[in-house]
């Protein structure tokens, strides 16, 4: 503490005299056992550098509207914590997702025309499969560095920045507690001193006013013990806060070289698939060639047969027809041709005539 803060906080305890300093109270939800803290980041050194030259004092009136603002920070510090962890995840699950598909491709491809285009992994060819595969490791390899150069730094960020925030209120509540105490206990010794005075004798105890100067330096110690540190936490709250985009700044731009390494990677990865497709497509049209050239050899060959077997079954088609024709006209010949005709019934079925013939008797009527 520097000579200059000393003078200055003497100074401001001389002009309050009797009066009792408010003291604005802390949160008790921000106060908790700090995390260990790690340096990766430069957060720490920072801060350090920050506080060197922040020497704002008598700021403990302003501790109430800093926290609440470094709470609102820190849950949003929080939230952007989370919402990294998903885009990795989400990242990870893609491409995971992606190979999965590929691998389904590839297993449908088997012993196929196009196999070696989709399913063969063999390096030196590029297939679907080994350009999905090279895709895969790339993601992996981001996926890593994203958890390097954001999350890590984003995650250190919040633990940094808790760790000293926390300290500094822990150790600001207890010197609060302690100038309370010698506050309660000041005002009880006057109120005493008062009701002596008030008395008919109106003598106060030496011992009495003694113990109360005493406790009132005490008093006057710990208030201003309390209004340094409040004042450190409260220059130190706002650095973390309204200059809190000095530490932003990093994170964005580690993201967006992130992002762009990412998205050239999958280019390059992704700009072989056009030659696989269009090496996939001749394989395919000479596939689809040479199968209908077999089809129609096949066709050639099932007409011949066809042909042959076709003369064969008319030969032997009109032989059944003629048979057919012969058994039918035996069938309609009427019966008296199958028997011996008897003549002389046939003559007394016909028409009488003067001049008919009696075959019967071999004479003339």
């Amino acid at each position: 503490m520097s000579s200059d803060e000393e003078v200055s906080i003497d100074s401001s305890v001389d002009e309050r005299k009797e009066e009792v300093h408010e003291v604005h109270s802390i949160p008790a939800k921000i106060v908790s056992e700090p995390p260990p803290v790690v340096n990766k980041t430069g957060i720490n050194a920072r801060l350090d550098e920050a506080m060197k030259v922040l020497k704002r004092i008598n700021r403990s009136s302003d501790l109430v509207p800093l926290t609440h603002d470094y709470e609102v920070m820190r849950k949003e510090l929080k939230s952007t914590i989370v919402a990294a962890k998903t885009y990795k995840a989400s990242l990870e699950g893609m491409d995971k997702a992606r190979m999965n598909m590929v691998m389904k491709f590839s297993s449908l491809s088997t012993k196929s025309p196009i196999f070696a285009h989709v399913g063969n992994t063999v390096e030196q060819d590029d297939s679907l499969a080994v350009i999905t595969q090279a895709a895969s490791k790339h993601t992996s390899e981001v996926a890593a560095s994203y958890q390097d150069v954001v999350i890590d730094y984003l995650v250190e960020w919040e633990r940094v920045t808790s760790s000293r925030v926390n300290q500094g209120v822990e150790e600001t509540k207890k010197l609060h507690d302690r100038m309370i105490h010698y506050q309660t206990k000041v005002e009880g010794l006057r109120k005493k001193v008062h009701t002596k005075e008030d008395s008919p004798k109106g003598s106060i105890p030496q011992k009495l006013q003694e113990k109360l100067e005493r406790n009132e330096k005490k008093l006057d110690q710990a208030w201003k013990e309390h209004e340094r540190s409040a004042s450190i936490l409260c220059n130190l709250i706002e650095q973390v806060t309204a200059r809190g985009w000095k530490d932003l700044a990093p994170v964005v731009l580690n993201s967006v070289q992130w992002e762009v390494e990412r998205t050239s990677g999958e280019y390059d990865i992704f700009a072989r698939l056009p030659a696989m497709a269009e090496a996939m497509m001749e394989t395919v049209e000479k596939a689809t060639a040479s199968h209908d050239e077999s089809r129609s050899v096949a066709v050639a060959l099932a007409s011949e047969e066809l042909s042959a077997v076709g003369s064969e079954t008319t030969g032997s088609y009109h032989e059944e027809e003629e048979a057919v024709v012969e058994q039918e006209h035996v069938l309609k010949t009427p019966e008296v041709s199958r028997e011996k005709v008897d003549v002389s019934k046939v003559v007394e079925q016909m028409p009488q005539s003067p001049d008919r013939v009696d075959f019967n008797v071999g004479k003339e009527v």
